[in-house]
């Protein structure tokens, strides 16, 4: 991805659309292994050059900023996290119909920051509204299905509430 990255700076030019779209795909890889630092930076930039083209409250920009948010989410940085989460949710349900895969990634960024700051009950409804648009959509990637089921059950353990762990799991194997 890093060569097509390369390959679209040299045609297209730094701020470009399909630049910010490979800076996104390398950002939530690096997340994926770890890579925190490449990924907030790659994440960053993509913002940037999403907000250059498309203004500030365009999906692509809720793009960038919702895989900010889950990068900031792994470094434990939930204010900031919550807050482009939040941002993200809003872009989209602006621009998207109701019950949108994308719309449910974001709640589910947004509620896992709200976990990592304690707010269960905030985060429970975020994060059920997510998980719930996301297992039943055939559309919806599964990565990020998967990803909305681990933040909902890191939700019922950090709360102390194993049945809902078991109640999670169940629904997810369906």
């Amino acid at each position: 991805e890093n060569d097509a990255l390369e390959m679209r700076r040299e045609g297209l030019g730094e701020r470009h659309p399909d630049v910010a779209k490979s800076m996104n795909t390398i950002g939530m890889w690096a997340v994926e292994d770890g890579d925190h630092e490449t990924a907030e930076s790659m994440l960053r930039k993509a913002v940037s050059i999403n907000v250059d083209v498309h203004g500030g409250d365009h999906p692509d920009v809720a793009d960038s900023l919702t895989l900010l948010a889950s990068c900031l989410v792994a470094q434990q940085e939930f204010d900031e996290a919550l807050q482009h989460a939040r941002s993200a949710r809003a872009m989209y349900t602006a621009a998207l119909p109701d019950k949108h895969w994308r719309t449910a990634i974001a709640s589910s960024a947004e509620g896992a920051a709200l976990t990592g700051l304690g707010r269960y009950p905030e985060a429970e409804e975020r994060l059920v509204a997510g998980f719930n648009v996301l297992r039943n959509d055939p559309g919806a990637i599964p990565m990020f299905v998967d990803e909305a089921t681990e933040r909902l059950v890191a939700l019922y353990e950090a709360w102390g509430k194993p049945e809902r762990v078991a109640e999670v799991l169940a629904l997810a194997n369906d």
